[in-house]
């Protein structure tokens, strides 16, 4: 029996599909099969997966007539895997030669991690926003990291996961909702107790272009990653995930927009907001929560959760955090 299943749903992928293919049977680690799920694709997308697959054995094509959507047929695909190990992989993207070798020898090394990623390289189009996020994802490499960044962003593209089958299984896999899958399924994961680790090597290109779905669907919105952030917030606290961070009173740094979702999100969660902090608004209250200036409180008996959208005036926040002696992951998050 093979040792590794990849699960590939893909839709209307012809640009980019042979490339996509091609990686895969280029690995430098070939014992695995490769679980595609063609979902009612309307180009040419199945004659190139059949053209594929009658070279190369390992892939198997699956087909639905009808849109299932990424949700329905990544369960589908992780429904069909019989291996100790699954790999994501995208229809849009490139798996580098010895991504699998690399991941799976750190896997079996480390029994007690259930989901390891990678770096990634840009491919196709880089905007600003999207080279400062892979530029981000590469700097989170330790488990340490991982974990103290779990609120900020994935720090473990989805793209790049290479994980124990049946971690994902008792999970109950993906689900449905108006949030990123993946992410949902990364804050799940990490809040059960499952451990991450992120290979050394690059793993993944990440292909940027303007018809990905992290462009165009809302549950990948900016807001949508934020509330599911909150959702899970007092879960990660109580499981531990952050075992420096203070069990102070919590405040908000910023009452912009962004910051008064949180605290309404948070406080469906059941978690209580102390104060906004933030110098320009000061002296305001929003939904019963007081507004103050960064000096009318003693920064360490609080801890800090930074939520604000613009990046210049975040890093100022960082800044000013940094400069009082406070540490991230232990004083303060970031979930913008």
């Amino acid at each position: 029996m093979k040792k590794l299943t990849i699960l590939m749903p893909v839709r209307n992928e012809e640009s980019f599909l042979q490339e996509a293919l091609d990686s895969l049977s280029s690995q430098s680690y070939g014992d695995w099969e490769c679980l595609i799920m063609d979902d009612a694709s309307e180009d040419s997308t199945a004659s190139i997966l059949a053209a594929h697959a009658k070279a190369d054995s390992r892939f198997n094509i699956l087909r639905s007539e009808r849109g299932l959507g990424i949700v329905k047929a990544l369960n589908i695909l992780l429904g069909e895997a019989k291996t100790l190990f699954c790999a994501r992989m995208d229809g849009d993207d490139i798996s580098l030669p010895e991504r699998l070798y690399s991941q799976l020898d750190l896997i079996d090394r480390c029994e007690e991690v259930a989901l390891v990623g990678g770096l990634v390289k840009p491919l196709g189009e880089c905007r600003e926003g999207w080279g400062d996020y892979l530029s981000w994802v590469n700097s989170v490499t330790t488990a340490e990291d991982i974990r103290a960044s779990a609120l900020t962003e994935s720090p473990l593209p989805h793209p790049t996961w290479l994980f124990r089958t049946n971690a994902l299984k008792i999970a109950g896999g993906y689900r449905e909702g108006p949030f990123p899958e993946d992410y949902e399924l990364f804050l799940r994961l990490i809040s059960s107790g499952v451990k991450c680790e992120k290979s050394q090597g690059f793993a993944v290109g990440w292909r940027d272009h303007p018809k990905r779905l992290t462009r165009t669907s809302k549950r990948t919105s900016g807001d949508a990653f934020l509330k599911i952030k909150a959702a899970y917030f007092k879960a990660l606290l109580e499981a531990g995930v952050y075992p420096e961070l203070s069990q102070l009173p919590l405040v908000i740094r910023g009452a912009g927009i962004t910051g008064r979702l949180l605290k309404r999100e948070l406080n469906k969660a059941g978690v209580h907001v102390e104060a906004f902090i933030d110098p320009v608004k000061a002296g305001e209250n929003f939904d019963g929560a007081p507004v103050l200036s960064p000096d009318d409180l003693d920064p360490f008996k609080y801890l800090h959760l930074v939520a604000v959208r613009h990046r210049d005036s975040r890093e100022l926040v960082v800044k000013e955090l940094n400069k009082s002696g406070l540490k991230f992951g232990r004083d303060y998050l970031l979930l913008y």
